[in-house]
């Protein structure tokens, strides 16, 4: 009796899924930790404008290596490739937290920045291997309620430590959570069986997704959501630290209350997408949710916690709507075959880590940084130009 109820929890606790959720939120608090303080830190060694072009340049690099993605996977597989990628992670990190030089910090985060985004798709690949259409929305509402208390913890964590700019403590503590990732992916996914990476050619991909209306529609949507985050994550600390003159122990907190939408929206909502709802009208009230509360931080110019805090948690509420909806809604529609459509796919947040940036720097040249937020709130209106007119899967 002993025994067997030890081998159902070890089948519980060591399963590829539970594998998959456990490295998936280690690897979303690696992340996390430094991501809200990289506009400062890299703003503290090059002009402001120049942030947002340093974003753009690392964001073009991810696009040509989601590229080269199938070619990579065919070679040595989804698992060699990833732990090549967290190694690499791993060194830039360390790069960054040890040189001085403005041009290698440049050059270590421009890497980091790429590395990740290749391993996020090896994250998505791993997913699809354990996933069918039926519990898509369960899986992936999960994974990313498991990814998201990531986020949600690492502001405080990152807030409690950095204390007078000393971000490199910040960049060492996130390269310390890589290594037990390491270890589970080594662990749970060494056997890993890759599906046939077939080598499609990119107008032929992109040629796919375009005679697919529901598949160009779920691409616009996911790049309109990657626009908003490029500009909140890349702004939103440095208005608040600089202009509104909160602390970075103040921003953590409030960083942590803003993002609990992610840990406690998303996977009910994606069951519900599973069983219930399509996703069409649930996905059109995070838009517009986005879109009137980012307006609303142009008439917020005081330190006031409270205020600050409920505006970008709705900010946040309206977004995780968005991400489980538009994630759900994609991965009914394609499977892990087709791998070309999803790395494509995958380059809509690199994309929008390049537009949206240089679009934020042309329009700082005319206005200032307040600005941004309603210019934004508008353009996330016309999100619902897309969400409106997908086909429901139900």
């Amino acid at each position: 009796m002993e025994s067997a109820f030890t081998a159902k929890l070890s089948r519980i606790f060591f399963s590829k899924r539970s594998l998959i959720y456990l490295s998936g939120f280690l690897f979303a608090f690696h992340i996390a930790i430094p991501t809200y303080i990289y506009s400062s830190f890299l703003g503290g060694i090059v002009s402001a404008s120049a942030v947002g072009s340093i974003y753009a340049v690392a964001s073009l690099l991810t696009i040509i290596f989601n590229f080269s993605a199938p070619s990579f996977l065919r070679k040595i597989g989804n698992y060699r490739t990833i732990m090549l990628v967290l190694s690499i992670e791993l060194l830039s990190l360390i790069g960054m937290a040890y040189f001085n030089s403005p041009a290698l910090i440049v050059f270590f985060f421009i890497i980091n920045f790429t590395a990740i985004a290749i391993a996020s798709f090896n994250f998505d690949i791993f997913l699809e291997g354990i996933s069918s259409n039926e519990s898509t929305g369960g899986i992936r509402g999960s994974y990313l309620t498991f990814a998201n208390t990531a986020w949600v913890l690492s502001p405080l964590v990152a807030g409690y430590i950095l204390i007078e700019n000393n971000y490199w403590s910040v960049l060492v503590l996130s390269g310390i959570f890589i290594i037990p990732v390491f270890l589970l992916i080594k662990y749970g996914f060494e056997n890993f069986k890759d599906c046939t990476h077939e080598s499609i050619p990119i107008l032929k991909t992109v040629g796919r997704v375009l005679s697919e209306r529901d598949i160009t529609k779920s691409f616009a949507l996911s790049f309109m959501l990657q626009f908003f985050y490029s500009w909140m994550v890349i702004y939103t600390p440095v208005y608040l630290f600089s202009k509104i003159g909160f602390s970075w122990s103040e921003i953590g907190i409030m960083f942590s209350i803003m993002l609990l939408p992610f840990v406690f929206i998303e996977y009910p909502l994606g069951k519900l997408a599973d069983k219930y709802f399509g996703e069409k009208e649930i996905m059109s009230l995070g838009f517009v949710l986005i879109a009137i509360s980012t307006g609303l931080i142009y008439f917020l110019d005081t330190p006031n916690f409270i205020l600050w805090t409920i505006v970008l948690f709705m900010t946040r509420v309206g977004a995780s709507i968005v991400e489980i909806m538009s994630e759900t809604y994609f991965f009914k529609i394609t499977d892990s075959k087709d791998m070309p459509v999803i790395s494509l796919f995958r380059a809509m947040r690199p994309l929008a880590y390049v537009i949206g940036p240089l679009l934020a720097t042309a329009a700082l040249a005319l206005t200032d940084l307040r600005l941004l937020f309603p210019i934004l709130g508008i353009i996330m209106i016309l999100g619902l130009r897309f969400s409106l007119t997908i086909h429901d899967t139900k």
